[in-house]
């Protein structure tokens, strides 16, 4: 493997709203992880990824590579449909059906290992919905976990509100000390870049953004993308009307990342992946570039230049968030159940795609398939380089 692709940044040092700062020599990813909802786990990849369809190392939530079931072994050390995240020291996970947050403070060594602390339940054998009432202890379908420094943050689906813990959690069922209500939200997603806080919000077509870390309950946002204002919730709108395609609008069940320089979204009802170059700063800032689709006024399921309808290193089946790292780039392509590698960020429309993980090649869609190197229906993924203040999410 030629050292141009062995993701080596010879160093770097990054500061973000001055609550932590990383220091990057060689970040190589050491795993790729991959929260397979369908399955019910959390897959392991060892990383960097070299080849197309790589076979997972490690599982969390089952015993082996081909169970499935929802809490397999019980509650206590099984998952029922997560989402996973990693800050480098801690392994985040929110168990969407359990209600529940589970947190490991270091990565798990062994398979279905239990989890060092749970956040909305009394213990790890509990999964009620809003155990005790809702309080700023509960949690009602919990769409991603989050940390920033020594902050954390939760997406309360169908509470409809952001949770932040101001100092990380050390205790079971600890109280947030934040909320933020999003009232017509249950997809919710983070990202964090630049000083700004990103919040997904794919069920009003929007990105809302927070120009550093909100401090107070109910803190408005100081700008969105994909609408002209913080108000507005229409589908793909445009300065030419709402409902037609362009740099400007977005589509239901649009997640991103950030690396503190670009920004990424996966758009998932416009079957493409946009890229800002620098941190958008304004109200409905277009994006820079698009892949999937030849230019910003397409969004045909994987549109495959010459061949439209098939799938292939330059298309996109309702893409969803991504990966962004210092150099390279991942995007989560849900429709085809793959993740698509970029070695370095694409500089045009529709560039093609140099690897990807779940596949055993760039034409294969096999799916519902619980294997060592398929998924059943992933949610995200994550990966250990964050060390830039990568953040990410994804999730359905």
């Amino acid at each position: 493997m030629s050292k141009r692709y062995q993701y080596i940044f010879l160093s770097a040092l990054i500061s973000f709203s001055g609550c932590i700062k990383y220091s990057v020599q060689g970040t190589i990813p050491q795993f790729i992880a991959v929260a397979d909802g369908g399955a019910n786990r959390i897959l392991f990849f060892n990383g960097p990824i070299t080849a197309n369809g790589p076979a997972a190392t490690f599982v969390l939530g089952q015993p082996d590579f081909t169970s499935s079931a929802a809490n397999n072994g019980g509650v206590a050390i099984g998952l029922n449909n997560p989402l996973g995240a990693y800050d480098g020291q801690h392994l985040l996970v929110a168990d969407r059906n359990n209600n529940r947050v589970l947190i490991w403070n270091s990565l798990p060594t062994s398979n279905q290992q239990q989890a060092d602390l749970v956040l909305g339940q009394p213990n790890f054998s509990s999964n009620a919905v809003n155990w005790n009432g809702i309080t700023l202890k509960s949690l009602n379908d919990p769409q991603s976990a989050f940390s920033v420094g020594s902050q954390l943050l939760v997406g309360d689906g169908n509470n409809h509100r952001i949770l932040i813990w101001s100092t990380f959690p050390t205790q079971i069922d600890q109280a947030a000390n934040i909320s933020i209500s999003v009232p017509t939200s249950t997809h919710m997603g983070f990202a964090y870049g630049g000083g700004k806080l990103f919040f997904f919000d794919p069920d009003n077509f929007r990105v809302l953004v927070w120009n550093s870390m909100p401090t107070l309950n109910n803190q408005p946002a100081d700008f969105a993308l994909g609408q002209p204002n913080t108000s507005t919730n229409v589908l793909n709108n445009s300065p030419q009307g709402g409902g037609i395609l362009s740099a400007y609008g977005l589509s239901g069940l649009s997640f991103g990342c950030t690396n503190g320089s670009n920004m990424v979204i996966g758009d998932r009802g416009n079957n493409r992946a946009l890229i800002w170059k620098s941190l958008p700063s304004y109200n409905w800032q277009p994006a820079d570039t698009v892949l999937g689709q030849p230019d910003f006024s397409h969004n045909t399921n994987n549109n495959t230049p010459g061949n439209p309808g098939v799938v292939s290193n330059q298309s996109l089946s309702a893409a969803m968030a991504g990966l962004c790292g210092l150099q390279d780039l991942t995007v989560f392509d849900y429709g085809s159940q793959r993740l698509l590698f970029w070695k370095s960020y694409p500089t045009y429309n529709q560039q093609p795609a140099d690897l990807e993980v779940g596949q055993h090649d760039m034409v294969t869609t096999l799916f519902g398939v619980t294997s060592q190197s398929a998924f059943n229906n992933f949610g995200n993924a994550f990966t250990n380089a964050n060390f830039s203040g990568v953040y990410h999410t994804g999730g359905y």
